[in-house]
C-alpha cells in the first residue's frame, strides 16, 4: 500500500517537473516556436555559406546595391538608372538593402580601385554622359561554363568566397533575420485566430517552403518581400477581426508601407488598407471609416512619401516601378488572355516551389513537386469539412485572401504581357512569393479541419515537424548535389589504384592519378570521377575537357562533350598548391542512336584558355569502356524469326533483314559474354563457294561480344559489294551464319528449337 502511494506520489512529482519545465497548454508550443525558430536560422546560414555566390536570382545586382551603399555612405545614385543598365536593381527601394547593409557593417567593404574613375561609364556607350558619384561596377570572373553541363556547375562567378568576399556571404542574412520577424508575426497573429498549434503549422509552411529557404540564404528582395507581406497580414489581422479605434490605424498605415518600401511591386500590400477601412465604415459608420483612413494615411504617407519624392526629384519614374512593373501593360491586360500561360503552368509551380539557382536550371525530381501539390490539396480541401470550432470570421480569410489575389493577379498579367509581346517567359516563380504567407494560412487551419478537437494538436504538431525535416533533407542532400565541389584528400594514398591506368601528366603541372566512371546509358547522367595531383602551384584556371566518344574509320562519333573549371567552377586550379590531391567529378550524359553495347573511350584534355596543354599522351584516352541504350533495340515484325537460332547457349539470332548489299543480323545475349567472337556472314553460290563475305566483331567491331549483358539486342549489319554480288549467278546462293573464336577459330555450336544445325551455322536461302 505504502508502495503505492510512493509510486503515485512519484508519478505526480515526475507530472509537476516537466510542467515547470515544459509548462502547460499554450506555453509548451512557444516553446516549440522558438525551437523551430531556431531550426530556420540554422538552414538560413547553412544556405547562406553553401551557396556559391550569384547563384540567386540577380545576387550580384542586388549586392552591388548594398556595396555602393557602404561605399559612398549612402543610397544609390538613383538617376544612374536610366544611363547605367548594368545597374538595373537601383530603382529599387531601400528598406532591404539597408537590413543587409547593416548586417554586413562589421565587414568591411570592397575598395574602390584609386586608379580608376570615381564614375564610369556603360561598357557599351563610350560616350554616354559621366554621372557622379557611380562607383565603377564589381570586378567578378564570370563562369564561362555555368550552363554548359547536365548536372551542377550552377556557380555563376569564380573566385568569390567566404575568405575573399565576406562581405557577400554576411549581407545574405539580412533577409533571414526578417524571416525570423515575418514568422514571430504570422505565428502570433494565427494563435490569436487559431491557437498556437495550428500557428505552429502555418509558420513552418512559410518559413519552410523550400524557394523561401533558399533565398532566406541569398541577396534578393521577392524573399524580404515576402517577409514584410507576413507582417503586414499579421498586423491586419486583430483590425479584421475587432472594431479598432481610428487612431490605431496610423500603426496599420505605417506597416502597410513597408511593402512599397522593401520592393517595387510591393505596392500590393496597400490593397490591405482600403479593404480595412471599408471593414470599418461596414461596423460603425462613415465618419470613424474616414477618420480611420486619414490616420492610416498619416502612417503610410511620411515613409513611403519620401521615398515618392526621391523618385521625383531624381527620376521620372516617381512610383519607382516601371524598372519590374509596367502598371500600363498590367492596367491594360484581358484577363482571358491569362490562358495563354497555361503551357508554362508545371514550370511556373516548379519554379514558385523549388528553384535553387539563378533562373529554371536548379530544379528537384519531377516527384518532389507532386509532393507537394497533394500536401495542399489536403490542406485546402480540409476547408470543405464544418469544424464550429474552427470557424472564424470572415474579414480575416478576406485579408490573406485579398493580398494573394493582388500578387497573383500583378504575375498572371505581367507574364501575360511578357508572353504577348515576345513569345515566350521566363518562369520566375520567386515573383509569387509574397502570395506564400496567405497559402500558409489557408493550408494550416485547412489542415486542422480534418481532425477532431481531441486529436487536433497532436496531428497538427506532427505536421509541423515535416516542413523542417523536408528541408534539412534537401540541403544535406539535394543542395551538394546542385552544387558540388571538389574534395582534397589526405594524400596519393586515398586515391583507388587501377592497374590498368596509366597516369597522365598535363603542362607539367597537373597529374591525373586514376579514373572511374558509372555506366554509360544514352540519355542518362554519369558520373565521372577524376583524381588529380597538382605537381606545382598551378599559376592559371586550367579548364577540364571531357570527351566520350565512338571509335569510327573516318574519325570519332562524339557522344558528349563536358567543359568545366574544376570542382564545376567552385574549386578552380589557381587555389590549388604543389603537393594538393583532389578528387573532381564530371558528369557525363551520351546522347545519340546506337546498334547495341558499343565500345567508347573517354578522353581527358586540360585547356589553358582555349588550347590544349601538353599531355605527357598525344591521346590522352583514360578510360575504355561500354555504352548502351537507355531502352532495348526494337526488331521489325517482318524481320523476326520464327524460331530464334541459339549459339553456343550464349547468343540467339532473333531477327533477319536482307537487301541487294546489306545483311542486317538481330542478335540478343541469353547470359553475361565473357569472351569476344567474330560474327561471320558468308554468301555462298549453288557449288558451296564463298563468293563474298563479312567476318567482323558485330556492330562493325564496335558492340564486342564481350560487353554484351543478358538481354542485350544488337542490330549488326554487314555491307556486301554490288560488283561480287553481281557477277555472280544469283540462283541457288545461300547465307552462312555463325560465330567462331579468334584465337583457335573453333565455331560455336548452332541448334534451332531442338536441332543441332550442321557445321556450326545456320543457313538462310536467298531468293
Amino acid at each position: 500500500m505504502q508502495q503505492g502511494r510512493s509510486t503515485k506520489q512519484g508519478q505526480k512529482t515526475g507530472v509537476q517537473a516537466e510542467t515547470r519545465f515544459w509548462g502547460s497548454g499554450e506555453h509548451r508550443i512557444v516553446i516549440l516556436f522558438a525551437g523551430l525558430v531556431v531550426l530556420y536560422l540554422i538552414a538560413a546560414v547553412w544556405m547562406a555559406l553553401r551557396l556559391p555566390p550569384n547563384a540567386a536570382p540577380n545576387e550580384l545586382l542586388n549586392y552591388e546595391y548594398i556595396t555602393v551603399m557602404r561605399q559612398t555612405g549612402a543610397l544609390p545614385n538613383r538617376g544612374a538608372v536610366d544611363i547605367y543598365r548594368r545597374y538595373n536593381e537601383w530603382h529599387q527601394p531601400p528598406l532591404y538593402y539597408l537590413v543587409a547593409a547593416a548586417v554586413g557593417l562589421p565587414v568591411p567593404a570592397p575598395e574602390i580601385d584609386p586608379d580608376s574613375p570615381g564614375n564610369t561609364l556603360y561598357p557599351s556607350d563610350p560616350d554616354a554622359a559621366l554621372v557622379e558619384g557611380v562607383p565603377p561596377p564589381l570586378a567578378v570572373q564570370a563562369n564561362p561554363f555555368l550552363t554548359a553541363t547536365h548536372a551542377g556547375n550552377r556557380n555563376p562567378t569564380v573566385h568569390m568566397t567566404l575568405a575573399s568576399d565576406p562581405l557577400i556571404f554576411t549581407s545574405r542574412l539580412g533577409a533571414a533575420l526578417l524571416g525570423v520577424v515575418a514568422m514571430i508575426a504570422l505565428f502570433l497573429a494565427g494563435r490569436s485566430v487559431y491557437g498556437g498549434a495550428i500557428a505552429l503549422l502555418i509558420a513552418s509552411l512559410m518559413a519552410f517552403q523550400p524557394a523561401f529557404i533558399h533565398l532566406s540564404g541569398a541577396i534578393n528582395n521577392d524573399m524580404p518581400l515576402t517577409a514584410i507581406a507576413a507582417i503586414v497580414l499579421a498586423v491586419a489581422v486583430p483590425y479584421a477581426l475587432h472594431d479598432k479605434s481610428p487612431r490605431s490605424h496610423f500603426w496599420l498605415g505605417l506597416v502597410c508601407a513597408l511593402g512599397p518600401l522593401t520592393k517595387a511591386n510591393g505596392v500590393f500590400l496597400l490593397v490591405v488598407l482600403p479593404f480595412i477601412i471599408l471593414l470599418k465604415w461596414h461596423r460603425k459608420t462613415f465618419w470613424a471609416a474616414f477618420t480611420s483612413g486619414l490616420w492610416a494615411l498619416l502612417g503610410l504617407v511620411p515613409l513611403w512619401g519620401a521615398w515618392l519624392v526621391r523618385n521625383a526629384l531624381l527620376t521620372s519614374d516617381t512610383l519607382g516601378v516601371s524598372g519590374s512593373l509596367p502598371v500600363t501593360e498590367v492596367l491594360l491586360t484581358n484577363p482571358l488572355d491569362f490562358r495563354l500561360l497555361l503551357p508554362e503552368a508545371t514550370r511556373i509551380w516548379q519554379s514558385f516551389w523549388l528553384d535553387w539557382s539563378a533562373g529554371d536550371i536548379g530544379y528537384a525530381p519531377g516527384w518532389f513537386y507532386w509532393v507537394w501539390v497533394g500536401l495542399l490539396a489536403v490542406g485546402l480541401l480540409g476547408w470543405l469539412r464544418r469544424r464550429v470550432e474552427l470557424r472564424r470570421p470572415w474579414p480575416v480569410s478576406a485579408v490573406f485572401l485579398l493580398s494573394a489575389g493582388t500578387i497573383a493577379y500583378l504575375y498572371l498579367a505581367v507574364k501575360t504581357g511578357t508572353i504577348i509581346g515576345a513569345g515566350y517567359i521566363v518562369p520566375e516563380g520567386r515573383w509569387l512569393l509574397p502570395l506564400l504567407p496567405a497559402l500558409a494560412w489557408f493550408v494550416g487551419a485547412g489542415f486542422a479541419h480534418w481532425w477532431s478537437a481531441a486529436r487536433r494538436q497532436p496531428a497538427v504538431l506532427t505536421a509541423s515537424a515535416l516542413p523542417p525535416f523536408s528541408t534539412f533533407l534537401l540541403l544535406a542532400f539535394f543542395l551538394p548535389s546542385l552544387y558540388p565541389q571538389a574534395k582534397w584528400l589526405d594524400g596519393v594514398g586515398d586515391v583507388p589504384v587501377s592497374a590498368e591506368f596509366n597516369p597522365i601528366t598535363y603542362d607539367n603541372t597537373l597529374k591525373l592519378l586514376a579514373v572511374a566512371a558509372d555506366p554509360f546509358v544514352i540519355g542518362e547522367q554519369s558520373e565521372v570521377r577524376l583524381y588529380w595531383e597538382a605537381l606545382a602551384d598551378p599559376a592559371v584556371d586550367y579548364i577540364v575537357s571531357t570527351q566520350l566518344l565512338i571509335p569510327a574509320r573516318d574519325g570519332w562519333i562524339k557522344l558528349d562533350e563536358q567543359n568545366t573549371y574544376h570542382g564545376l567552377g567552385l574549386s578552380p586550379s589557381s587555389r590549388w598548391q604543389a603537393g594538393d590531391v583532389v578528387a573532381d567529378r564530371v558528369t557525363i550524359q551520351p546522347e545519340g542512336d546506337l546498334n547495341g553495347p558499343t565500345w567508347v573511350l573517354l578522353l581527358v584534355n586540360v585547356l589553358d584558355e582555349n588550347s590544349s596543354v601538353a599531355a605527357s599522351q598525344e591521346i590522352p584516352v583514360v578510360l575504355e569502356g561500354v555504352v548502351r541504350s537507355a531502352a532495348a533495340i526494337r526488331v521489325p515484325d517482318e524481320a523476326r524469326l520464327e524460331e530464334p537460332v541459339i549459339y553456343g547457349d550464349v547468343i540467339q539470332l532473333i531477327g533477319l533483314e536482307t537487301d541487294d548489299t546489306t545483311v542486317t543480323l538481330y542478335w540478343q545475349a541469353l547470359t553475361d559474354v565473357a569472351s569476344n567472337y567474330i560474327a561471320f556472314v558468308h554468301l555462298v553460290d549453288a557449288n558451296g563457294t564463298i563468293i563474298a563475305q563479312s567476318d567482323t566483331e558485330p556492330n562493325d567491331g564496335l558492340s564486342p561480344t564481350m560487353y554484351w549483358s543478358a538481354d542485350d539486342i544488337i542490330r549488326d549489319t554487314h555491307q556486301f559489294s554490288d560488283a561480287l554480288v553481281q557477277d555472280n549467278t544469283p540462283q541457288g546462293r545461300t547465307l552462312h551464319i555463325g560465330f567462331y573464336n579468334p584465337t583457335d577459330g573453333t565455331r560455336l555450336q548452332v541448334t534451332q528449337g531442338n536441332l543441332q544445325l550442321e557445321d556450326a551455322l545456320f543457313t538462310v536461302a536467298l531468293q
